[in-house]
């Protein structure tokens, strides 16, 4: 019999991270007893070693459960309360590979079957490159964004089901080019995304709680009315987005619009961040803009601000950018056929640099530049001899090589 809602929980440890997910993953045991809901984790560790590494400046605790690899646990309710029931040994697995995160998908779909489902996805990200990196394998892997869209809506395709609500408990993903991304095809498969407004904290979201609240409204029909429900209750910078392909497609439509009047200014010395954010120029402009705006935030159904006062609930890139990095914003459907593209002037930017290539159920190798950048996130105290120093102590430990002049291509 199909409960009222299946809740899979995509645990990704297999990085600097693993204190943080394996919490979270003992966190499950604080869930009240519900025979309404199944929850079903998959969990990846590496060991303890990596983290204390990457965050020597952090005081983690050693583990005595040192099991390292990916495992899938389910909670199961009975006259004793909850318990936590081990499925299955996956062995050393990449969780930056979209096969992975569908193979997951599908069989907790179809093994549980239920009224309503919601994926929680728990890692490291990259903002535009992508999520749930990897430092497992013999290099280290970032789930692209693109590919994480073609594996959620393949699980569409396979089970016939959607999915009510995407947790997003990684950074900077209130983008308008991720949410695009998620929505392009017809039959979409996530219907909304709960995120941070820009950043959250380390630790992520108190999984029990967000869980146990949905437990306590496990009457509540209406998705829009939990997601307030859910960002009421969490002392947290959170928003909840609807996903409608037409809105969205309208917004690209505007930005492409705005991006060519703005292109084909003589003196082309307009700055966009100033444009986006201060309305500057001439009053045209500013009314193209603010539409685009008032379009944007349509798609937001609740939002509360704790620590973010000034963010924007939902972004879009405004910034001119020099890193080369940048380019990987390229490979994201919002900017194909788009000047907005145009308009942000990415250094190394050539014009369908990766549309043409199909996109591929693999991971990305994560750049060395990128790694750099996360080593520093997670030592924001640390010196740039300090930071040289845990990216050479990684590279020796992982016995990673050579792998900082690996192309931007798909692996």
């Amino acid at each position: 019999m199909a409960k009222k809602w299946t809740i899979l929980v995509y645990a990704n440890g297999n990085n600097e991270f693993e204190p943080e997910m394996y919490r979270l993953f003992w966190d499950c045991q604080n869930i009240m007893p519900s025979k309404n809901i199944n929850i079903v984790v998959q969990i990846g560790r590496e060991k303890r070693k990596l983290a204390k590494i990457l965050r020597p400046q952090s005081n983690l605790e050693n583990e005595d459960d040192c099991w390292i690899g990916v495992r899938r646990y389910s909670l199961k309710v009975d006259n004793n309360g909850l318990e936590m029931v081990f499925l299955k040994e996956l062995g050393i697995v990449n969780m930056a590979h979209p096969k992975v995160l569908y193979d997951f998908l599908e069989w907790g779909i179809k093994s549980y079957p239920a009224e309503k489902y919601m994926l929680i996805m728990g890692g490291h990200s990259f903002q535009y490159l992508g999520v749930m990196t990897d430092y497992s394998g013999k290099l280290p892997y970032i789930m692209g964004i693109p590919e994480l869209a073609k594996a959620l809506n393949l699980v569409k395709k396979s089970t016939g089901k959607s999915l009510d609500i995407l947790v997003l408990d990684t950074c900077y993903m209130n983008m308008v080019e991720i949410l695009y991304e998620l929505a392009k095809e017809k039959n979409h498969f996530v219907k909304n995304v709960l995120t941070y407004i820009e950043y959250g904290p380390i630790e992520g979201l108190p999984l029990s709680k967000l869980i146990n609240i949905i437990i306590e409204n496990i009457d509540v029909e209406e998705i829009y009315e939990l997601l307030a429900r859910i960002i009421d209750q969490l002392d947290l910078d959170l928003v909840a987005f609807h996903l409608e392909r037409k809105k969205l497609e309208k917004i690209k439509r505007q930005a492409n619009t705005i991006a060519e009047i703005l292109l084909e200014q003589p003196d082309r010395k307009l700055n966009l961040a100033d444009v986006w954010l201060n309305g500057d120029g001439d009053p045209s402009w500013v009314k193209d803009i603010n539409n685009l705006k008032k379009n944007m935030e349509e798609l937001i159904i609740c939002s509360k601000r704790v620590t973010n006062e000034d963010s924007n609930l939902l972004d879009i890139a405004h910034k001119k950018t020099g890193n080369k990095l940048a380019a990987y914003y390229t490979r994201l459907s919002f900017a194909r056929d788009n000047k907005w593209t145009k308009l942000l002037e990415i250094e190394h930017f050539k014009e369908n640099l990766f549309f043409e290539e199909k996109v591929q159920m693999k991971p990305l190798v994560l750049p060395l530049q990128a790694l750099v950048s996360l080593i520093s996130v997670m030592n924001p105290q640390a010196t740039e001899q300090e930071i040289e120093d845990i990216l050479g102590n990684l590279l020796k430990y992982k016995k990673w090589k050579n792998f900082s002049n690996v192309k931007l291509k798909e692996h």
